[in-house]
């Protein structure tokens, strides 16, 4: 929650700006995870192994519900893949998010609605 309102900067990695990978990135970080940082990319992650980067990391997609601090992996546009990462927060109604993409222009938290849901192809745990 304290990136909350960063400015979103593409491939950014520090709390001047951050994309959605980049602040997956800096939480792995402050967990004390081990990551391997693709810096180099375009913007259409389907294509820059945005998936195999999240299992290669995090292990296989959970099969249960999702829950508070998963990472989410979701296909935005229909038909592209996966292209957005967020990570699964509380919400006073419900289940909340916190992600950034360039259309908000910053590090957001909100609800998961039903129109997200439905974005949502894997969820995966932390190893910690």
């Amino acid at each position: 929650m304290q990136y909350i309102n960063v400015p979103f900067r593409h491939r950014g990695r520090t709390e001047r700006g951050l994309d959605c990978i980049g602040l997956i990135i800096m939480v792995a970080y402050r967990l004390g995870l081990p990551v391997f940082d693709k810096k180099v990319y375009g913007r259409e992650p389907s294509r820059d192994g945005l998936r195999e980067s999240l299992q290669r990391h995090l292990g296989q997609p959970v099969s249960r519900p999702i829950e508070i601090d998963d990472v989410l992996l979701m296909e935005i546009i229909p038909g592209l893949g996966p292209s957005h990462v967020a990570i699964v927060a509380p919400h006073p109604y419900g289940l909340g998010m916190v992600h950034t993409y360039g259309n908000i222009g910053r590090v957001a938290y909100q609800r998961i609605s039903d129109a997200r849901k439905n974005q949502i192809i894997e969820a995966y745990q932390w190893p910690v």
